[in-house]
């Protein structure tokens, strides 16, 4: 608690009894300290103490540290003890390992790809020490297992050559993670597509969905720094339905909510996709069938703004086109160290990465511009810019901690189920969300020359089966439609309303369209 002192004489370091941290004037009996409770109280008694004042400010704390206090990971860490317990986590890289001679990771359970050239970078650093830093880390004691993307084209390759033994060598490090029995990999890269483009659904984004439902393993991706473009830019492959893709905001080094901004470097994707119609249909006529629409992107926004880490380098050329301490590279990884977090308080989640997804964007309440919320169709509940809102750890943990979710199996002629919630009246807020998997399955199409098949898994296209349509209806206890969401393209739904009766509320989930003969369906509250 911060705390303001004015002593009667100005001889504050002979008047305080015990250690403190703050300052102290040399010009004036008054100092500014910040003390527990239990000590505050004890100068109330003090006659030397001429007057005590509270200072009633945010949190002001290490950029970090403020990434962690913001999302509230560190309380799920230090208060309710969640600490990345059990959970195993990959991260790749574009450029090397992190270092694990920093002092913040000396102590970290970290291994690197032992086959791979021993080659540190700073940016995967920072990642790693975000996850699993020894102070900083919002989950200390999760498992790691780090690798990278190597560069293994040769100069005189062509532009597809070029792309494909990257996608090759992505594939190749991400089934080394999936080897490893990795419960969450976090991704802060992007790679390039083969039509150059960003913000289409590409051939890569095709196989990590196939990944994420055939491994029950979840992929965390930073939506990319680019800011919007066509399509919004949003970096493949970020594009995927399955995983969870995270855009950055910055939040002024504290924990007050109402001075966050959203990163102005944050890619995303529009939801009005009507401008672009000349653009799809030029896209549909050179890749027919295979062309799908990117889904509405970023699922979530968390910290990724001067997060420094100590011991690491301090960015002060005040560019902030170029500043080594931004990115969503850093926002990501606060959502993957959150996920560790969950399987820490509920283990089962270890193969449940669609209720995982679910309990995030339900719990994730806080919003940054509203206006940037669609309505899709009922419910101002998604943005175009910042998703289902600002990551929340602590609500995160209250759902699954809680089992405010459930998940069902349907076959191709359901057509509608309901679960059925119990609010009161005096509740202020509540969120539902539901998704579920996009299912791609493995074709048999040639690759370029010069690329040869993977072992573990085929690179070549992935057929992409039509994504089902699921909407969401919420019912109050009197069997008045409240709220809804219908939204056109993508794999989730997000609804949140204001119970004005208490009793049973019924969420129904209703089925539109989609030809796969059977499929999960996430639902999650809070």
């Amino acid at each position: 608690m911060n705390t303001g002192y004015m002593f009667e004489e100005n001889t504050v370091d002979q008047n305080l009894d015990f250690d403190v941290f703050g300052f102290a004037s040399a010009y004036a009996p008054l100092c500014l300290l910040e003390l527990p409770a239990s000590q505050i109280l004890e100068l109330t008694e003090d006659e030397r103490v001429a007057e005590i004042g509270l200072i009633p400010e945010s949190e002001v704390v290490s950029y970090a540290t403020s990434g962690g206090a913001s999302v509230q990971g560190t309380y799920v860490r230090d208060t309710n003890g969640y600490t990345g317990e059990g959970a195993v986590v990959g991260i790749i890289e574009a450029e090397g390992f992190p270092n694990r001679q920093l002092a913040e990771l000396v102590g970290a359970d970290i291994h690197l790809r032992s086959d791979m050239p021993s080659v540190t970078s700073d940016h995967a650093t920072r990642v790693a020490s975000i996850i699993c830093g020894q102070t900083v880390g919002l989950a200390p004691d999760c498992k790691v297992y780090a690798t990278y993307v190597r560069d293994t084209y040769d100069e005189d390759d062509t532009y597809a050559v070029r792309v494909a033994k990257v996608h090759a060598e992505f594939i190749q490090q991400m089934e080394w993670l999936l080897s490893m029995g990795v419960h969450v990999i976090n991704a802060s890269m992007g790679v390039d597509t083969l039509s150059g483009e960003s913000g289409i659904y590409s051939e890569l984004d095709k196989w990590v969905d196939h990944v994420d439902m055939n491994h029950d393993v979840l992929v965390v991706f930073a939506v990319g720094n680019d800011g919007s473009g066509f399509l919004s830019d949003v970096a493949s492959p970020a594009t995927l339905y399955n995983g969870i893709s995270v855009g950055a905001y910055d939040d002024n080094n504290d924990t007050n909510h109402s001075n966050d901004v959203l990163a102005f470097f944050s890619c995303y994707n529009e939801l009005d996709y009507s401008e672009y119609e000349e653009n799809y249909r030029e896209y549909e006529s050179i890749y027919g069938d295979a062309f799908i629409v990117a889904p509405e992107k970023p699922d979530l926004i968390a910290p990724g703004v001067n997060i420094d880490i100590p011991g690491m380098p301090v960015d002060e050329s005040n560019d902030e086109e170029k500043n080594l301490n931004d990115g969503t590279s850093f926002a990501a990884p606060f959502v993957t160290a959150t996920v560790a977090q969950m399987i820490d308080a509920k283990p089962e989640l270890k193969t449940q990465p669609g209720i995982i997804k679910a309990a995030l964007l339900a719990s994730a309440f806080r919003k940054i511009n509203p206006n940037d919320y669609s309505s899709a169709g009922g419910s101002m509940a998604f943005s175009d810019k910042e998703g289902a809102g600002k990551l929340d750890s602590k609500n995160a943990i209250y759902v699954v901690a809680s089992t405010n979710y459930t998940y069902e199996y349907f076959w191709k002629s359901t057509s509608s189920h309901t679960v059925t919630i119990y609010a009161n009246a005096s509740e202020t807020q509540m969120r539902v969300a539901v998704t579920w998997l996009k299912q791609n399955v493995l074709n048999a199409d040639e690759l370029p020359d010069g690329v040869e098949h993977n072992d573990y898994e085929s690179i070549s296209l992935v057929n992409n089966r039509p994504l089902s349509d699921w909407d969401l209806e919420v019912y109050d206890p009197n069997g008045n439609l409240i709220e809804y969401s219908y939204m056109k393209n993508g794999n989730v739904e997000v609804v949140e309303f204001d119970p004005g009766i208490t009793g049973n509320y019924t969420i129904k989930i209703i089925k539109r369209g989609g030809t796969t003969e059977k499929e999960f369906v996430y639902l999650a509250w809070w």
